[in-house]
């Protein structure tokens, strides 16, 4: 099965189990809303569902934990990256600043 995320996974287990929103949502205990946006992918599946998750879906729990800690990791590196690219153009405007202060004094 190929997914973009474990929500994307979780909500193409249900949909081949032709289980509906409402039935899954209860079995995690979460509201339908909060559940369709885990499968969008607008809000992270918690560790505290994957039991539920791999009961429900006769699954191994350790396949859906090395599922969510790879999620985890991929998440941390790109924030990771983000957070150095901003550090880096921030680096830079500064640079710029100085440049242009000092230029701006030798005239």
């Amino acid at each position: 099965m190929q997914s973009k995320n474990l929500g994307d996974y979780l909500r193409q287990l249900r949909e081949k189990e032709k289980m509906p929103l409402f039935r899954l949502a209860l079995l995690l205990n979460v509201d339908q809303i909060t559940l369709d946006k885990i499968e969008k992918g607008e809000k992270p599946v918690t560790r505290q569902m994957l039991p539920a998750i791999a009961k429900t879906f006769n699954l191994p729990e350790n396949e859906l934990l090395l599922k969510f800690m790879m999620e985890q990791l991929t998440h941390e590196t790109n924030r990771l990256k983000e957070s150095n690219n901003m550090q880096s153009k921030l680096g830079q405007s500064l640079h710029n600043t100085r440049f242009g202060v000092l230029n701006n004094i030798r005239k």
